[in-house]
């Protein structure tokens, strides 16, 4: 359920994920670590994608602090509820992305792969960087802009 490294443990696992969510949230780690692809040249995320990602950690991080406190209380926990409650916790702050957690548990399952988001831009995420043809006769122009 949670693709946790090695032989860690799940307790060990979500709290180390929580504990680099809030390294980013308190600027002392780059954003792009947890987004594929982020740190390549000409994919850098925009201010839209930076607060799309933001969200979606921020439902993660609730989603995994419930799971571990419910997780405490019996083995046999609901990872359903743990969602549900993660939902109602970010819709009680003002952020209403989404309302079903099914969505959550699919972030869950992508994010578990690599512990990376995909990159928000779907073209950038299949490999595909567009650049305009003006700039593919006058690369140097494109430098020049840049600098």
């Amino acid at each position: 359920m949670f693709n946790c490294q090695n032989d860690e443990i799940v307790y060990d696992c979500l709290s180390r994920r929580i504990d680099h969510f809030n390294l980013i949230l308190n600027n002392k780690v780059k954003l792009s670590t947890i987004v594929d692809k982020a740190d390549k040249k000409d994919c850098e995320l925009n201010t839209q994608q930076t607060i799309l990602i933001l969200n979606r950690m921020q439902y993660l991080r609730f989603m995994y602090l419930f799971t571990l406190e419910k997780s405490g209380e019996n083995d046999a926990f609901n990872f359903r509820s743990c969602c549900k409650k993660a939902i109602e916790k970010m819709n009680g702050n003002g952020a209403s992305l989404l309302n079903k957690h099914q969505v959550l548990m699919r972030w869950n399952r992508t994010f578990r792969i690599n512990e990376k988001f995909p990159h928000p831009n779907t073209n950038i995420q299949n490999g595909y960087i567009y650049i305009p043809s003006f700039f593919k006769v006058f690369p140097e122009i494109k430098e020049m802009i840049q600098n």
